[in-house]
């Protein structure tokens, strides 16, 4: 994506190396040039784990998710410490696993696509410390300022001024991003439980329901790590996570995932938060808190 001002002042952006891409029709007619196609701390967990998988419209909105994060977390004020800017944005875009011989997504991009939530409880300093990724609003005209503190009273959180309305576009679409992977996964468990109750006549519907329930479970104890009993915010959106399967139930899932099968819930959401919210008023960022300082130390000591 390439940025420009245009006559007018108007910024505009212009989508580039049209070179790499490929007709959806086309799609499965030759493989992707898989060293030259994709931005590792941006493409989908999905394609991250399989680089011979085709890229589909919820690859490509969720790879549009993670960019957006990664803007707002360098330049939004949010409940992490800006200390620990620089860490989380390593280990969510720029870590990796290893299996085999091959470099699959790392787990902390892998666990936000699937539990729901963005988790920072690794980050935390104090007990009271947030577990989930906020982002804030200044209180003051002037904007925010520079501070690694994360409770200034310059910001507000979501349960006393709402909260900042990027959170209104990034919590439903991860939701949605989210039902897909949980999607996946059931799909996954009821392909391998029928293959295996088909080999012993067993039945395979109550073997499905069963392991249905066990990914339920694994979702709610994921959640309950997640809640914080002293963050009221935090407990309350994990409990949305932990219900989803077991009282929304399959349908709902179904539901939410179709929102990332095309474009059009994605634009509809984007057109809704950028109209109707509040955005605080300029200058709203902070100072920049890239990951330059992390990898100018890893450096260091890889020299040493």
């Amino acid at each position: 994506m390439l940025l420009f001002r245009n006559e007018e002042g108007t910024w505009e952006g212009l989508l580039n190396d049209w070179k790499l891409s490929k007709r959806r029709d086309q799609q499965d007619k030759k493989e992707r040039q898989l060293d030259c196609t994709g931005t590792w701390q941006f493409m989908s967990a999905n394609v991250l784990n399989d680089r011979t998988k085709s890229v589909l419209i919820e690859d490509e909105l969720e790879s549009f998710f993670h960019a957006l994060l990664h803007l707002a977390v360098r330049f939004l004020p949010h409940n992490l410490a800006n200390a620990h800017v620089p860490q989380f944005l390593h280990d969510y875009f720029d870590d990796y696993s290893v299996v085999g011989t091959q470099l699959r997504c790392g787990k902390t991009k892998l666990s936000a696509m699937i539990d729901g939530f963005i988790d920072i409880s690794t980050y935390k300093i104090k007990r009271k410390d947030p577990h989930q990724l906020e982002f804030l609003v200044p209180t003051n005209a002037s904007g925010p300022s520079t501070s690694d503190s994360t409770s200034s009273s310059e910001f507000a959180s979501a349960t006393s001024a709402g909260g900042h309305p990027i959170n209104d576009v990034l919590e439903p679409w991860l939701s949605w991003l989210s039902a897909q992977y949980t999607l996946d996964r059931l799909r996954e468990l009821e392909s391998r439980t029928r293959m295996e109750t088909e080999a012993d006549g067993a039945d395979a519907s109550q073997d499905f329901t069963n392991g249905f329930m066990r990914v339920v479970a694994k979702v709610r104890q994921r959640s309950h790590k997640a809640g914080n009993t002293k963050d009221t915010s935090a407990a309350t959106k994990a409990g949305k996570v932990a219900t989803k399967t077991s009282t929304d139930g399959h349908a709902t899932l179904i539901e939410r995932a179709k929102k990332i099968s095309s474009h059009t819930a994605t634009l509809e959401l984007l057109e809704v938060v950028l109209s109707k919210s509040r955005w605080p008023p300029l200058p709203d960022r902070v100072a920049e808190r890239g990951a330059t300082k992390l990898k100018q130390r890893i450096g260091s000591e890889a020299d040493d």
